[in-house]
C-alpha cells in the first residue's frame, strides 16, 4: 500500500479518503514524518480535541484527536480524559 500523505501532499480530498478505508491495523503512512503531517492536517481540519460521548450516561469527554488516531478510544478509557467544558470548546 502506498503512503496517502506522500501521494496527496497532505492536502486535498484524496487524503481524507484514508479515513474511509479499512486499515486492518496497518500503518497507513510511510514514515514518522508523513505520520506527523497527516496528524497535523487532520487536527487543522477537525480540531485538536474531539467531544466523545459515553452513550449510556450522556457524559462528554475531551479526547485528543491524536490519541484517537494513534491508539483508538474505548468506553472504559474515557475516565482518563477531562469532562467536556463548553467554555473550552
Amino acid at each position: 500500500m502506498s503512503c496517502p500523505v506522500c501521494e496527496s501532499g497532505a492536502e486535498g480530498e484524496e487524503l481524507f479518503l484514508v479515513i474511509a478505508r479499512s486499515l486492518d491495523g496497518r500503518k497507513i503512512t510511510c514514515s514518522d514524518q508523513c505520520h506527523e503531517r497527516l496528524v497535523a492536517c487532520l487536527e487543522g481540519r477537525f480540531g485538536t480535541h474531539k467531544r466523545v460521548v459515553r452513550v449510556p450516561t450522556g457524559e462528554e469527554f475531551r479526547v485528543p484527536l491524536r490519541t484517537i488516531i494513534e491508539v483508538g478510544i474505548r468506553e472504559v478509557d474515557l475516565d482518563k480524559y477531562p469532562r467536556w467544558d463548553e467554555q473550552e470548546a
